[in-house]
């Protein structure tokens, strides 16, 4: 069942007709002609999530809010397609998505994992010297949640916030091999209208990352973002209800050149996405 399946309810009565205002009648309150009602109504249902009601459906965000259940529909339609928002095929509910990550919102549940992956990944940049990140996609781009940087002279001078391509990076590939491919061929086709020439170099870059994920588990881009630069990552299997997260590990190609990744740096991430899922309770 899509998203959009889910959102539909034929037998969701129609918003109630709002009584006329007479706005120049004497007591009238004053009218805000800056404020968006609609833009309101969408917080007011991403405002109904939190660590205690993590996962609602429409009719629990319908009666939390006070708004109709058909108002209610269309605006989780709108916050699902813009990522605000995700829904859970297990238990036809939603959840706060990556883009309220990316608002530094209220965490969900991944915080678990965040926490069991920090002092791994300071372990890990510690000691390759590379650039350890925990990230999650933002639309068609990679946005960094943790970062740790080895004692390596050369470094990556990529903090928490900062973003990097979907397509072109190892974590955005791997986060691409990870997810259904329905999801996936739908952000591809986002990917290639943005701009039909580069498709032609980007595609075949992605699926040679599918094919290494399917044999090794990981995804690399040596060279493919910035041309000194290496990476590899692993996506994290956190459970359906989750935001889909990665691990990467990238440096300079001059002190990690591609067979340094693909022979010793990929066990020891392989190691640690691993030991995060099973911790996190939620591994494969």
């Amino acid at each position: 069942m899509t998203v959009k399946t889910a959102l539909r309810d034929a037998d969701a009565p129609a918003d109630p007709p709002e009584e006329p205002v007479d706005r120049d009648a004497p007591g009238a309150e004053p009218v805000d002609r800056d404020f968006v009602t609609a833009l309101a109504r969408g917080l007011d249902v991403l405002r109904c999530f939190s660590r205690s009601q993590a996962a609602l459906g429409a009719g629990e965000v319908a009666q939390m809010s006070g708004l109709p259940k058909s108002t209610v529909t269309r605006l989780i339609h709108t916050l699902s397609t813009l990522d605000y928002l995700k829904y859970s095929r297990d238990n036809g509910k939603y959840r706060l998505g990556p883009s309220m990550l990316a608002l530094n919102a209220a965490p969900n549940e991944q915080g678990d994992a965040r926490d069991i992956a920090r002092p791994l990944m300071r372990t890990l940049a510690a000691e390759t010297g590379a650039q350890v990140a925990l990230a999650i996609r933002d639309q068609l781009s990679i946005l960094y949640l943790e970062t740790f940087r080895g004692q390596s002279l050369v470094t990556l001078n990529l903090g928490i916030g900062s973003r990097i391509p979907l397509a072109t990076t190892a974590g955005g590939r791997a986060c691409l091999a990870g997810m259904p491919a329905s999801e996936r061929a739908g952000l591809l086709e986002r990917i290639r209208n943005l701009d039909e020439h580069a498709w032609l170099t980007i595609e075949p870059g992605i699926e040679a990352a599918l094919a290494e994920y399917a044999a090794t588990g990981c995804c690399s881009a040596m060279g493919s973002w910035v041309g000194q630069i290496n990476g590899i990552a692993a996506p994290l299997a956190l459970g359906s209800a989750a935001p889909r997260m990665v691990v990467s590990v990238a440096g300079v190609a001059d002190l990690y050149p591609a067979e340094k990744m693909l022979s010793e740096i990929r066990p020891l991430l392989l190691d640690l996405v691993r030991t995060v899922e099973a911790q996190a309770g939620r591994g494969a």
